[in-house]
């Protein structure tokens, strides 16, 4: 994924706005309680949902739309919502409404009306559609995991050409070595899942 785009949860960053300052604690339990209210394609467990939620504010942070306010450390590491940058392409994903894009362009811009505007076919649900649900899930994990083993390759190098700062540098090398590993899995279980659908 470039740079300047990335994939949101709608309805987690709809829970960023609504408070000034929150943790990765206090975000992952808002919204584990707002999802168990609707009905889900694939049941979450807590786990996941903690997941989901770091790699949120992770991805967010990266591209200087999220910033910490202050450290406690752990999970209580507090976060702010910033203005969203102005040269950032946003898709908003919700499991129970149709995907759009917003583009880093004003809408006057773009001089394009709202009713002409295109809209995405919404995400496909697990138990109708299973191969396509697999599909974008597939999708979204590739793109995840590519970005996880780019910045675990830049890391090394850095650290490589830069041995005074390894000590620094190190700790988040091993954390975006670990999210690729994580993500190669669950790539691994969607791709197996595929293949048994399509044989």
């Amino acid at each position: 994924m470039s740079p300047n785009q990335i994939t949101v949860d709608e309805d987690l960053h709809g829970l960023m706005m609504q408070s000034d300052k929150f943790t990765a604690r206090e975000l992952t339990d808002a919204y584990t309680q707002s999802r168990q209210k609707v009905c889900l394609n694939v049941p979450l467990t807590a786990d996941q949902f903690r997941h989901h939620v770091s790699e949120h504010i992770m991805r967010m942070l990266e591209v200087g739309w999220v910033k910490r306010v202050r450290v406690y450390g752990g999970a209580d590491q507090a976060f702010k919502l910033m203005a969203k940058p102005l040269n950032l392409e946003v898709t908003f994903i919700s499991r129970d409404k149709p995907v759009r894009r917003r583009s880093p362009r004003r809408r006057k811009e773009a001089n394009v009306p709202v009713s002409q505007e295109p809209v995405s076919r919404g995400p496909a649900c697990a138990r109708t559609e299973p191969k396509r649900y697999l599909g974008e899930l597939h999708e979204e994990i590739r793109s995840d995991f590519l970005s996880a083993m780019g910045e675990a390759e830049r890391y090394q190098q850095l650290i490589e050409v830069m041995p005074h700062l390894k000590g620094k540098l190190e700790g988040a090398y091993l954390d975006a070595r670990d999210r690729r590993a994580r993500l190669q899995g669950h790539l691994r279980a969607v791709q197996t899942t595929l293949s048994m659908l399509r044989a």
